[in-house]
């Protein structure tokens, strides 16, 4: 990134919209709140309000999309919750889990299909039993974990007059920094248009890549075939129904079978 001399247009209280930054709002950005919180806190409040904003292209705040509802509800975790985290926090996650059972087992047999109904019945027992640590649990399950906790450090930040956390809708498309140190973020919104973010710090918390469109535009127009952009807009299990309904309406003899 180059520096820019943009003072000589803008005072510094006019250039720095706010003190820091984060571009995405996923786990990495969670985790960098909650983390913030809590020496600010033990800090405590020596000077004005920190300003901070949250960028993010999407429409779901603090889990990301391998732990947010973009992903199928009934993808698993990839290690068992004894590997997946280390203690403290895996004891507070347990804690988190048998106080919610309800409502995320719920979601999970409402929204998980016959891979859910089976993953609970494998599985019952060790939950009776409170054998948590042995269990691959769905992925979406720590996303709504994660989720609580940065909700949390927002409303605190916020009542204790720490920070005021704000979102900032759109996706951040180029940066550049200041010769003062400062950083000036493009950030392009939903319809088009763009505006310029300014902030002292910045964190660069993206986990996806961004999606590249394919072709002009015209394969958007055309309705005789399913085109689908990004699997995980608006969310896998939608993108996958689409795909399934595009196929079973096809002639039966354009089917191959093996």
């Amino acid at each position: 990134m180059g520096a820019v001399n943009v003072e000589a247009c803008f005072s510094v209280m006019e250039m720095i919209s706010y003190d820091l930054a984060i571009i995405g709002s996923g786990i990495a950005c969670s985790r960098t709140l909650c983390e913030l919180a809590e020496r600010l806190k033990a800090a405590g409040n020596r000077g004005p309000m920190l300003r901070i904003g949250i960028i993010e292209r999407g429409g779901e705040m603090w889990s990301g999309v391998p732990y947010g509802m973009r992903s199928a509800i009934g993808a698993l975790a990839f290690q068992r919750l004894q590997e997946f985290l280390e203690e403290p926090e895996r004891s507070w996650y347990i804690s988190w889990l048998m106080v919610n059972a309800d409502r995320w087992l719920r979601m999970f047999v409402e929204g998980g299909g016959p891979g859910a109904a089976k993953w609970i019945a494998d599985n019952h027992v060790l939950i009776e039993q409170g054998k948590w640590e042995e269990l691959y649990l769905p992925r979406f399950v720590f996303g709504m974990y994660v989720s609580s906790q940065a909700a949390r450090a927002v409303e605190e930040l916020a009542t204790l007059g720490l920070a005021n956390v704000m979102p900032i809708h759109g996706e951040a498309v180029g940066m550049c920094r200041t010769d003062k140190g400062h950083h000036i973020i493009d950030v392009e919104n939903h319809n088009g248009g763009r505006t310029s973010v300014h902030a002292a710090r910045v964190v660069v918390a993206i986990g996806s890549p961004p999606q590249k469109r394919m072709g002009t535009g015209v394969v958007d127009c055309l309705h005789s075939h399913t085109h689908i952009h990004d699997l995980y807009s608006p969310s896998e299990d939608i993108n996958v129904k689409r795909l399934e309904d595009a196929l079973s309406s096809l002639p039966h003899n354009v089917w191959l079978t093996s």
